[in-house]
């Protein structure tokens, strides 16, 4: 029966949080600009803390145009350890994720990415670390607790106890 509950409690924390992100990422872009909140009596307006991010500035990204990459070394999933040095004269696409805060971006280009053909052939490498993300929401809303488990283990202990601070 404790299980159960463990597992029925992990399935609704990450579903809380996924769907609070979700309503958070869905409000963005919205026109709030009637919204005001009350701080110590005066109301503060929020307009304009939703207005876009100025452009980036990619001059250092474009500047590394046509050079070499620098040399570096990652593990694969089955513990290989494979250099981009090992690579030379094929196609390397290095995609890093911040596991569960990057949606919907990250899982959108993931998706992307599946979809090019360029990537679809004998001559690809696909290195992947999945992650399971565990995530705590409270009955507000909040989300109390985020861990990514690089080495996808069960740490139902651990969730307890994040699970016994916010009762």
């Amino acid at each position: 029966m404790r299980k159960t509950l463990i597992a029925v409690a992990i399935i609704l924390a990450i579903g809380g949080g996924l769907f609070a992100l979700g309503t958070l990422l869905a409000g963005k872009g919205k026109n709030n600009s009637n919204l005001g909140s009350n701080v110590q009596g005066s109301v503060v307006q929020t307009d304009d803390h939703h207005k876009s991010p100025p452009p980036a500035d990619d001059t250092v990204f474009k500047s590394l145009l046509g050079k070499s990459a620098p040399e570096f070394t990652l593990e694969a999933y089955d513990g290989r350890r494979i250099s981009l040095k090992d690579l030379k004269g094929k196609n390397v696409v290095i995609f890093f994720t911040e596991g569960a805060m990057c949606y919907p971006s990250c899982w959108d280009q993931m998706v992307a990415m599946a979809k090019e053909s360029r990537l679809n052939d004998d001559k690809t490498i696909s290195l992947s670390k999945p992650l399971t993300p565990y995530i705590i929401v409270d009955k507000e809303g909040v989300v109390r607790f985020l861990l990514d488990d690089a080495d996808m283990r069960i740490r139902n202990k651990e969730l307890l106890e994040e699970l016994d601070k916010i009762s």
